[in-house]
């Protein structure tokens, strides 16, 4: 066997190594846990309906999310953006069949694990065998990755899709046949920016860098393939107001779309009831938050943001340069934070990376500067958007912080002329970063973990699947998150009730008249207090309340693997 033919065969069984630690890390907490701390986002209801009945919607007029019988009769089209993801979740669902919640993680973790192999492949060819094999590691215990990994329907398209355009792109524009590569790159480039439309804040960057590099070919062989994919899949959406990113060019657009989706006015509004019948109180307690003289700065800020985001409110330029330095000083923070990406000692092996790139390759220097820094800028003054981005640039990221503990692997060879000792000592090294990064991520979870709403969701979701209520039969419930994940496991109709505008309508007396309007019959997940008040006012049959914290117990063998695992990390 050649050398370079053993090579190959051993990378490729590290890569294998790597796709399978990737999945076993990221689903640990689910393991040790016995179920996942991340509610489900409503793009999984989307999926599932679409899948079912061919309409790409979950919720009617009053945002009551419909059960999947009554979606083609009921259910409007969504106005989500990120379409493609979902359609993609839709299509898989056609072919395999709905899946379980721990189906659907498997399922996240295994496309996050594949867009890790193609990265690594990509870093093999960049820079080597040595940056290869740390960087694996360090993308698979950054706290933000492995967060994300649980979060479903949000990045595991996204980031497989980018994946492959990365490799296409840095690869293919090496290649003798290079055009069939950049085309190819362009096509997976429109892939991503659809699957997660934050991705459409690289394209003007990615453009600016080809024309400043004078790369006439790629600009061209990438930007037409993407162009035409735009056009052709996701412009005729945004043109006829099918897309919530409308709000970030257009005031008061809410009540020119098809449908306003609770998922983005409940960012304002406490609850569909308050949206369709109470909005002018709560557009004028807004208006008061943000000119009351005594709101405090912080407040007024958030307020300016929440509004625009939602298309509610027009913010002006001095406005929005207050609420977008804000955002992207938070953004920035984050390049610092312990749950986030893992402490300043992350920080400083990254920038020790930035400084060895900047002489291994001029070009990606600059790149990815203009790419990170431009990205969260633009994320902040136009986008308004305050969510950990990290994500997005994560490979990038990871790749600096092995670049930054190869420069420790010099010091260690050269300064200290270590010979004998010093693979191991170096390895000592990647292993206590890499503890570092699961003691950061150990915070997050133990954090997460201490909030059991979707552990009560779970349990009531079993009680709601026991129960005999018809399909049209509208359940009300106080889990913010709770109703999507009802919906998906009861398949029944669901609305959201916040607990305030409960106990509010209790107080005037309208809550019958209330329920009335959306057709409640039954209610589920009300804390015991508030279920009993509900139950004296209205007709309402309740299926279960909230339960109790002893009643939410797990596994002793859940319990028994979790104890010995954080002993590990302690």
């Amino acid at each position: 066997m050649s050398r370079r033919l053993k090579t190959r065969l051993l990378f490729s069984i590290f890569l294998v190594f790597i796709f399978l630690l990737a999945i076993t890390v990221w689903y640990s907490p689910v393991l040790l846990k016995g179920y996942s701390s991340q509610p489900m986002g409503y793009g999984i209801l989307i999926a599932r309906n679409y899948s079912q009945s061919d309409v790409f919607g979950m919720e009617d007029n009053l945002n009551i999310f419909v059960a999947p019988s009554l979606v083609e009769e009921r259910a409007n089209t969504s106005t989500v953006s990120n379409k493609f993801t979902y359609y993609s979740y839709g299509y898989l669902f056609k072919a395999i069949g709905q899946l379980s919640i721990n189906q659907l993680l498997i399922t996240s973790f295994i496309l996050h694990a594949l867009a890790l192999v193609l990265f690594t492949v990509l870093i093999f060819y960049l820079f080597g065998s040595s940056i290869a094999l740390v960087f694996p590691f360090i993308y698979i215990f950054f706290p933000f990755q492995w967060q994300h990994s649980q979060f479903l329907a949000t990045y595991e398209f996204a980031l497989f899709y980018l994946s492959l355009f990365s490799l296409f792109y840095f690869w293919g524009r090496d290649q003798k046949l290079k055009i069939i590569y950049l085309v190819l790159a362009g096509f997976f480039l429109s892939l991503t920016v659809m699957s997660r439309e934050t991705f459409m804040m690289f394209l003007p960057l990615f453009f600016i860098y080809l024309v400043f590099h004078k790369k006439k070919l790629e600009i061209l062989s990438v930007f037409i393939p993407l162009a035409l994919m735009l056009l052709v899949f996701w412009a005729p959406s945004f043109l006829s107001q099918e897309n919530s990113n409308l709000y970030l060019f257009k005031t008061g657009a809410s009540e020119e779309l098809k449908s306003p989706a609770y998922h983005l006015y409940g960012h304002l509004y406490a609850d569909p009831y308050t949206y369709h019948f109470a909005k002018g109180d709560a557009d004028q307690e807004l208006e008061q938050q943000i000119t009351n003289t005594d709101s405090d700065f912080a407040t007024v800020l958030g307020r300016l943001k929440v509004g625009a985001n939602i298309g509610e409110r027009s913010i002006g330029f001095g406005e929005r340069l207050l609420v977008g330095s804000n955002i992207f000083l938070k953004h920035m923070s984050r390049f610092l934070a312990i749950e986030a990406i893992g402490g300043p000692l992350i920080t400083l092996l990254m920038l020790l990376g930035l400084y060895k790139l900047k002489y291994i390759s001029k070009e990606l220097f600059q790149f990815f500067i203009f790419w990170m820094i431009g990205v969260l800028f633009l994320l902040s003054y136009l986008g308004l958007s305050t969510r950990n981005r990290l994500i997005d640039f994560g490979w990038v990221i990871a790749l600096l912080v092995s670049l930054g503990l190869s420069s420790i692997f010099l010091l260690l060879k050269d300064y200290f002329k270590l010979k004998r000792f010093l693979w191991p000592i170096y390895i000592i090294v990647v292993l206590l970063v890499v503890y570092n990064l699961v003691i950061a991520s150990h915070v997050f979870w133990g954090r997460a973990y201490d909030d059991k709403d979707n552990l009560a969701a779970i349990y009531i979701g079993e009680q709601i699947k026991q129960s005999e209520v018809a399909d049209d039969e509208i359940i009300a419930t106080s889990f913010r998150e709770g109703h999507v994940l009802f919906n998906y496991l009861a398949e029944k109709s669901f609305v959201y009730f916040s607990p305030e505008t409960t106990d509010r309508l209790i107080a005037e007396g309208e809550l019958q008249s209330a329920f009335d309007k959306f057709g409640v019959k039954y209610i589920v997940g009300f804390h015991e207090d508030q279920s009993v008040k509900i139950l004296e006012q209205t007709s309402v049959i309740n299926i279960s309340s909230a339960p109790a914290e002893d009643e939410l117990v797990k596994p002793t063998d859940v319990y028994t693997n979790e104890m010995w695992f954080l002993n590990l990390v302690k």
